[in-house]
C-alpha cells in the first residue's frame, strides 16, 4: 500500500471513532440500576425488592430552590444517597442535577413526591414531581 492510502485509511478510522463516541449517550456514574427522570412523571415504576434506583432532577441551587423528597412512612423504600452534582459546563450560578438514590426494601406500592422549594422557613414552593414505585 502506498503512503497516501495508509494516510487515507487512518483518517477514515479516526473520523469513524469520533462519530461512534458522539452517538453514545453519556451515562451517569455509579448511580442505581434504574434511572428515573421527569419523563416518569405520575407513572408507576416496578422494581424488585433490594433493587437500587436513582431519581435525577434538574436543579439550580443559586436560585434558592432545592429538591426535597417526602418519604412515605412505610419502610418500602429507603433513601441511601442524596447529592447535588454541578453540570460539567455550568459556570458560576449554573445548574446541575440532584440525585436521590434509593433501595427497594420490601414489597408494596407507594408514591415518592419531590418538592422544589426554598430552604428557609416559610420558603416558597416551586415545582413538584411524583412517581409511583411498586416493589415486587
Amino acid at each position: 500500500m502506498s503512503g497516501k492510502w495508509i494516510f487515507f485509511v487512518l483518517i477514515l478510522q479516526s473520523l469513524m471513532s469520533v462519530r461512534d463516541c458522539r452517538s453514545r449517550p453519556s451515562q451517569p456514574k455509579s448511580l442505581g440500576a434504574m434511572i428515573i427522570d421527569r419523563s416518569y412523571e405520575n407513572l408507576t415504576v416496578a422494581v424488585s425488592s433490594q433493587d437500587t434506583f436513582t431519581v435525577v432532577l434538574d436543579e439550580v441551587p443559586t436560585s434558592g430552590y432545592r429538591w426535597q423528597v417526602a418519604l412515605p412512612g412505610e419502610n418500602w423504600i429507603i433513601l441511601v444517597k442524596d447529592e447535588y452534582r454541578k453540570g460539567e459546563s455550568a459556570g458560576i450560578g449554573g445548574g446541575g442535577k440532584h440525585y436521590f438514590t434509593f433501595v427497594a426494601n420490601k414489597t408494596g406500592q407507594t408514591t415518592l413526591t419531590f418538592i422544589n422549594r426554598q430552604q428557609w422557613e416559610g420558603g416558597e414552593e416551586g415545582d413538584r414531581f411524583s412517581v409511583q414505585i411498586k416493589v415486587q
